[in-house]
Formats: C-alpha cells, structure tokens, sequence
C-alpha cells in the first residue's frame, strides 16, 4: 500500500495509541509526529484524521 496511504496511516496512528498506553512516550511521540506530517501532506490541515492525530500527539507531549 505504501507508507502514505490512508490505511497504512491509520495504522500507523494505532500504532502510536498502543506506544501510548504502553507508557513508551518518546517512542510514541516520534512515531505520532512522523504520521502527523504524512497526514498533512495526504489529507491536509482540517481532515479529521489529521486533527485528531494533533491531539493525540498533544496528550503525548504532556507525558515526555
């Protein structure tokens, strides 16, 4: 599917979510910030997806 495709994203973000509960924040927020960039240039700023991959690396950052 390749590394930008929308469901290979999705997954990706899961993965960060996982890293998360896992209590792995560095590794959780690299990950996240790297999705969070190919979701700006696939869906742009405003998708939902991107928006919510925003707070999710927010509430990440509060744990590093």
């Amino acid at each position: 599917l390749g590394a930008e495709h929308p469901d290979t994203l999705t997954t990706r973000c899961n993965l960060c979510v996982a890293l998360y509960g896992q209590r792995k924040f560095g590794e959780a927020e690299a990950r996240c910030r790297e999705v969070l960039g190919a979701q700006r240039r696939v869906f742009g700023a405003e998708h939902p997806d991107t928006r919510q991959t925003s707070q999710l690396l927010a509430k990440i950052s509060n744990h590093t």
